[in-house]
């Protein structure tokens, strides 16, 4: 995998939603791991709605089992090395 998040674009599923991102199922890889909608220092532009069923933002609205396609690539700015998955569709707003 390449690093900074400039690895492959994958299928993925919605398989869990928070206010700060989602968990998503790869099934490329049989695993799940958690997407951040939003950087730490950015204001998140997304509310968890209708009882924790939907994350929106603008005209992006994320549900359980919804297809998404992801970024796989590398978070390397830490001491250990961890996996990085960035939602390239739909496209989320930018704060």
């Amino acid at each position: 995998m390449a690093k900074h998040g400039e690895g492959p674009t994958v299928d993925a599923f919605v398989v869990g939603l928070q206010e700060n991102g989602v968990k998503l199922h790869l099934p490329d890889y049989s695993m799940d791991d958690f997407a951040f909608v939003c950087g730490n220092s950015q204001a998140n532009p997304f509310s968890l709605e209708e009882e924790g069923r939907v994350l929106r933002a603008e005209d992006v609205a994320l549900r359980m089992l919804d297809r998404v396609k992801v970024r796989v690539g590398i978070d390397d700015s830490r001491i250990h090395a961890r996996l990085k998955l960035e939602i390239v569709e739909p496209v989320l707003p930018t704060p």
